[in-house]
């Protein structure tokens, strides 16, 4: 297993290994020195583990997802969404939200363990999903996929205001329709762009767009706001 914060994969590696001893094994995150690792070791099945909240990040996590001869599960804090596709397209055989439980992880990786080198293991639902991801994904930037992740990042106002933008409303008319309550458009749309880590106020409307798109596809829950 694999993770951007080296200390969450060894404690899942150990909560792991206590099923089965020796079972799970820590590999270095592609751009970080392993220091005493030195592992060769090919496991046939991985476990991925980030928020994949940054472009870099998701970078990084393709790097690993290639790493031949693994079979890989990713595990994240994103909303299912473009950056889901962009780790399906990566490698990953599967992704599952940060929020599901240790038994349920190890669930899946001993049934992908158990299964053919190289499956894709899971009913049409799930292939069907996952097709609608990697869909997602192909219509978009890296940089507008991790914006759309973290849109649940913004307050209430801050979404509002985004979705008036998106709306086709110009920054003049949205000063004016939240003159009473929000005098300081200007700063909120910086703030926006600062959570989203965009540059311009239309990257930010593409990531919502983007996102609103996830929303609606069958089985999503509704982002948080």
């Amino acid at each position: 297993m694999t993770s951007d914060q080296r200390l969450v994969a060894e404690a899942v590696a150990v909560a792991l290994s206590s099923a089965r001893p020796g079972s799970a094994v820590v590999v270095p995150w592609p751009g970080v020195r392993p220091g005493v690792d030195r592992s060769a070791a090919r496991p046939p099945v991985g476990l991925l583990m980030s928020d994949l909240d940054a472009v870099a990040t998701v970078q990084a996590a393709q790097l690993a997802l290639a790493r031949a001869g693994t079979d890989w599960l990713a595990m994240t804090a994103a909303p299912p969404g473009a950056v889901w596709g962009a780790v399906l397209e990566a490698g990953a055989i599967d992704v599952v939200p940060s929020s599901a439980g240790l038994l349920t992880v190890a669930g899946r990786l001993a049934t992908l363990a158990d299964g053919p080198r190289g499956s894709r293991t899971g009913d049409a639902a799930t292939g069907a999903g996952h097709a609608a991801y990697l869909d997602l994904w192909h219509g978009t930037t890296l940089a507008t996929a991790v914006a759309a992740g973290r849109l649940p990042l913004l307050s209430a106002p801050e979404r509002a205001v985004l979705e008036e933008l998106a709306a086709g409303r110009t920054p003049r008319e949205v000063r004016r329709t939240h003159a009473g309550t929000h005098p300081e458009v200007a700063a909120l749309v910086r703030r926006i762009m600062r959570r989203l880590a965009v540059a311009t106020p239309d990257e930010a409307v593409s990531a919502l767009r983007l996102a609103v798109r996830a929303e609606a596809l069958p089985g999503a829950s509704p982002a948080p706001r």
